[in-house]
């Protein structure tokens, strides 16, 4: 009879430990703050030492990566962006690159490899293309402007001069909410 007992019991148990494992997930969901989908456009400056990492989200333009790379950490990708991309929740991004040097794009393979690229604006190296799936489009400029998104929140690609290196850097324009801000790669001098 005790077994029996105990036997007739066992659903009310099973069910009384999923509820509980129910509420102890809804409390973490409700005290854990979620990063997905902004209200307005965010600037997101990664802590990646001696290089560059910036991300822009919009609820309109979706995720924006400018550079992604350092000179002195040499695990960016797994240290600042992962973490960073996974708390976003995004499938997909657009990538702006400034220049070649590797503290502005050590960690692009990286992410070629694991989000879909839905526009690659910029310098472009041969071994990050090679990862781009065939049909991706690829913009890139000598000088002036040329958009990339418009709407509640703009943006464009810009360069001041054509040369290599850094003054040869590509800049990201973005205008949201009645504001501006220049998101530069190295260029000091007439590539400003």
């Amino acid at each position: 009879r005790r077994v029996d007992g105990l036997a007739n019991k066992a659903p009310f148990v099973r069910t009384r430990a999923l509820l509980l494992r129910v509420a102890a997930l809804a409390a973490a969901l409700a005290l854990v703050p979620s990063q997905a989908r902004p209200a307005r456009a965010e600037l997101w400056a990664l802590d990646v030492g001696h290089g560059t990492a910036l991300l822009l989200r919009s609820p309109t333009a979706g995720t924006w990566l400018f550079d992604a790379g350092s000179r002195d950490r040499p695990d960016v990708a797994r240290q600042a962006l992962g973490p960073a991309l996974a708390g976003f929740e995004t499938a997909e991004l657009a990538v702006v690159l400034s220049h070649l040097d590797l503290d502005h794009q050590e960690a692009l393979p990286w992410v070629v490899e694991r989000y879909r690229v839905r526009l690659w604006a910029g310098a472009l190296p041969a071994h990050t293309a090679e990862r781009l799936p065939h049909g991706t489009p690829c913009i890139d400029l000598d000088r002036g402007f040329v958009p990339l998104c418009s709407g509640p929140v703009e943006l464009a690609l810009g360069r001041g001069h054509a040369g290599t290196g850094n003054e040869g850097s590509r800049v990201l324009r973005v205008r949201a909410a009645g504001r501006t801000a220049l998101l530069l790669g190295d260029a000091e001098a007439e590539g400003l």
